[in-house]
């Protein structure tokens, strides 16, 4: 059993730990919502610059996060998130 323990904790250069799905989730759900806020859908559909493909955010200290975000047309972004202490994410 502990050689499998082992055997996950190598071979990367950067820490496990280092992304935080939930958060990368919550920047998703908060862009998608703000982007069909200010430009919703049409009868032909969702604009591809309204649908985040990908969030990737690292801690960059405290409760703040660096996040890169690809929208469905290739264009990206990188924007700040915050944890608060309740654990409600915000973006900014």
């Amino acid at each position: 059993m502990l050689a499998l323990l082992l055997a996950g904790c190598g071979g990367g250069s950067r820490p496990a730990a280092t992304r935080v799905p939930r958060v990368e989730q919550a920047v998703k759900s908060t862009l998608e919502r703000n982007l069909m806020t200010s430009q919703p859908r049409t009868e032909q559909g969702s604009r591809s610059s309204t649908h985040v493909r990908s969030v990737r955010c690292e801690k960059s200290g405290g409760g703040a996060f660096s996040c890169q975000v690809t929208f469905g047309d290739g264009s990206s972004r990188q924007v700040t998130a915050r944890e608060r202490k309740d654990g409600d994410v915000v973006l900014g």
